[in-house]
């Protein structure tokens, strides 16, 4: 433990649990497009939720490493670490994690269930580690979490990689976590006042294309809404991105297109503004502005077999932009729960659920309760780590 630096390990934790959150939306896209995946979704689950009680046995390791003299703690870790095999060892390399016989991601992929074994092994020699002081019991029990978490994880790359060895997934489902069902009512109630507000103008105007209107108001709020306190700065640029592309369609539409008869050269046109703004997507800098303008300009243009050329754009770009509109002031008026509102609330229910779980006969077992703390963790990592920070506290 000598040299140890537990700031750096902070910062490693830290991106590694940033990296695990954003395995959520991979693993929705990935049902998408397998059938035998989403037949198999609790082996996912159990892999996503065993690397958060990696990182929650890590942290507390950790913690627990720093409070003690680096006498004891080079003893604890040098008595754990004797049971824990050289293929599952990570070392600090050039700044960041690799090296160790074990921490090659190709022998990961290429033998997930022989390493899956190998950690089981680790778990039940740890489990039967005699400890002598309460320090050293506490070191190998986050260990062997470390290790059980990892363990869920190669059986989720077994499962990926096809792996012909490995163990049968079990059946079963994939229990909906919620962890603050708040934020969802807020946003449900702002949809509803913003929909609401937009039929009732139509039904007052009678505009012929308030439905139009009403739709990209949905759109809009319903889209948006999940970012949360970026809603509205997102919903700002998302709207800009439409009006230009209302420009662009316009300029196409009136000056460009009564230029040209054939398909080839209204193929050549349509290209040369989406397969710009496409790759511009691509960009880190305002990539939502650019989805914008890529995909409502076909919309707003309406190509068809016979072009007409009349007022009706601008009626149905109008309708567009001031859908879009309603949604973004909606942002404003109703704004979404604060970070230190929500960083609040998260931490009060989940010592209520705690308490629950070690006072009264519930329907849930310690696993589910450790899966919401999971899933809370991840819908509320950025709102937490700010109000961490600002609070100038450890993670």
């Amino acid at each position: 433990m000598a040299g140890t630096d537990f700031d750096d390990t902070q910062r490693v934790r830290r991106e590694l649990a940033r990296r695990v959150i954003a395995l959520d939306s991979v693993i929705d896209e990935a049902f998408g497009e397998s059938s035998q995946l989403r037949y198999h979704s609790p082996v996912l689950q159990a892999a996503r939720d065993g690397l958060f009680a990696a990182l929650s046995s890590w942290r507390a390791v950790s913690v627990h490493l720093r409070s003690l003299s680096a006498d004891r703690a080079q003893r604890g870790a040098h008595a754990v670490l004797k049971k824990v095999p050289e293929d599952l060892r990570f070392a600090p390399e050039n700044g960041g994690l690799g090296s160790g016989s074990g921490a090659s991601p190709a022998r990961w992929i290429a033998n997930p269930v022989g390493l899956r074994r190998i950690c089981d092994r680790a778990v039940r020699r740890l489990t039967a580690l005699p400890a002598a002081t309460p320090s050293l019991r506490l070191l190998a029990d986050q260990t062997t979490e470390v290790l059980a978490g990892t363990s869920h994880v190669l059986n989720g790359l077994a499962l990926l990689v096809a792996d012909p060895a490995g163990p049968t997934p079990r059946r079963g489902s994939v229990r909906l976590r919620v962890a603050d069902w708040l934020p969802a009512l807020v946003n449900a109630g702002r949809a509803f006042v913003v929909i609401g507000a937009a039929e009732l103008f139509w039904i007052v105007t009678a505009w012929q294309n308030g439905a139009s209107a009403v739709a990209w108001a949905a759109i809009g709020v319903i889209l948006l809404a999940p970012r949360a306190d970026h809603a509205y700065d997102a919903a700002i640029v998302y709207m800009i991105g439409t009006g230009l592309a209302a420009a662009f369609a316009a300029l196409v539409k009136f000056a460009v297109l009564p230029q040209v008869v054939t398909y080839f050269g209204f193929s050549i046109i349509l290209g040369l503004y989406l397969v710009p703004t496409g790759a511009l997507i691509a960009q880190p800098r305002h990539p939502a502005l650019f989805t914008a303008m890529a995909a409502n300009f076909v919309p707003l243009l309406a190509p068809t077999n016979e072009m007409n050329y009349n007022i009706e754009f601008y009626n149905s770009a109008l309708a567009i932009v001031a859908g879009l509109t309603a949604a973004t002031l909606s942002f404003r008026l109703i704004p979404p729960l604060s970070p230190a509102f929500r960083s609040r609330r998260l931490l009060a229910l989940t010592l209520r659920d705690l308490h629950r779980l070690a006072t009264g006969p519930i329907p849930r077992t310690p696993a589910d309760w450790e899966g919401d703390m999971s899933g809370a963790v991840e819908r509320n990592w950025d709102r937490v780590l700010r109000v961490r920070r600002s609070a100038g506290s450890g993670g």
